[in-house]
């Protein structure tokens, strides 16, 4: 019988990378014979993010969510859908304070803390809590073995991981997405790590296509372009009139997924904030082109082969996705506006960078089987 891993992240955010690289590692965890469960740690701040209303964020905040009143019942049903997905998940019993993870300290053989922002205290679930709140992802309340899995660092300064940095040496095997937090903790607190590829890349098309819903009714027989973006109303709202014109030029009409911005939809334009992870998926499979400024829409397109552009300001200090697009050879998928697209649907040869997503996903698979250890290994 495999051994019983208990996993933790961010499994339950109305967030569409979040969602899918918990479902990702669960998978992938089963099919190497691992009996895996995630750990249902939902704080009040997730909840309180992703509610649709928010009263802790003055009166700004307050009017900003007015602003969305009328998708009230996309959110509404976006909200279902992620709910009814993440119930499909093995998890847990719920609980929201870290001291009640203790409950779970000898549950399982291993621990995998990851993938996602769950060390990163500028993420949305953390940056408005205690430091506490962040200890049942470094798995302080364990003494089981302790494997950290794709996690992200991202943009914590130096003193804020030494911070951290004792509780990161107590793991028996680190791993991140991104090689620049490898060298990061390396040259912060000495701590040696692997990179990994992010837990979506260790499922193949044909995988997720087992999870991929329904083409929503309104595009069903239609050419159509994706925006995809998490931008707020001002920088969504510049950029409309010239996706418009876009998608208008290749004679494609223009689906948009805007979680963060008000749009409604117009002539050839149809606004989707109502999708959950399944239509998530079926759009981006079924799109022409794929427009986006995210991380796990850019990956997405490539693990389903869907010809894409990532934009992506000059000024911009994230590397997470020239650092992945580089590895698979698409460092040409990257813009900086859609001035910079060639005119028509340029086709994308992904022959090339699927083979160098393979060999990724194998040296990831090892670094699990190795990290996990015993006679599965």
């Amino acid at each position: 019988m495999g051994k019983n891993i208990g996993i933790i992240t961010y499994h339950s955010a109305y967030n569409f990378g979040s969602v899918l690289q918990a479902y990702a590692t669960e998978k992938a965890l089963e099919s190497l014979g691992y009996n895996a469960q995630i750990l249902n740690y939902r704080m009040q701040s997730q909840y309180d993010y992703y509610s649709m209303l928010h009263t802790n964020r003055g009166v700004k905040g307050f009017i900003k969510d007015l602003l969305h009143l009328p998708q009230m019942g996309q959110y509404i049903q976006r909200k279902r859908r992620f709910e009814a997905f993440i119930s499909q998940m093995n998890l847990t019993e719920e609980f929201r304070e870290p001291d009640e993870a203790l409950a779970y300290a000898t549950a399982f053989d291993v621990f995998i803390s990851g993938s996602d922002q769950i060390w990163n205290k500028h993420s949305n679930e953390l940056i408005s809590v205690d430091w506490k709140y962040m200890d049942p992802y470094l798995l302080t309340f364990t003494s089981q073995k302790k494997v950290s899995y794709a996690s992200s660092i991202v943009n914590m300064t130096t003193e804020e991981l030494k911070r951290i940095a004792d509780k990161i040496k107590e793991f028996d095997s680190i791993s991140f997405r991104e090689p620049e937090s490898c060298n990061r903790l390396l040259q912060t607190a000495g701590i040696q790590s692997d990179f990994v590829l992010d837990p979506t890349l260790l499922l193949r098309k044909q995988d997720w296509e087992k999870v991929t819903g329904e083409l929503p009714a309104e595009v069903k027989d239609k050419r159509y372009i994706l925006y995809y973006a998490l931008e707020g109303v001002k920088k969504t709202n510049v950029i409309m009139p010239a996706l418009r014109q876009f998608a208008e030029r290749r004679d494609c009409a223009l689906v948009t997924i805007t979680p963060l911005s008000f749009s409604m939809n117009g002539k050839n334009v149809y606004n989707m904030i109502g999708a959950g992870p399944e239509e998530f998926l079926s759009l981006i499979c079924h799109a022409e082109l794929v427009l986006t400024n995210s991380y796990h829409g850019t990956l997405f397109s490539v693990n389903l082969g869907v010809p894409f552009y990532t934009l992506r300001p000059s000024d911009s200090k994230d590397n997470r996705i020239p650092s992945i697009l580089s590895l698979l050879k698409l460092e040409n998928r990257i813009v900086t506006s859609l001035n910079d697209i060639p005119d028509g649907i340029s086709k994308v040869d992904f022959g090339e960078a699927w083979k160098h997503r393979e060999i990724y996903r194998d040296k990831s698979i090892l670094y699990l089987k190795k990290a996990i250890g015993g006679t599965d290994a």
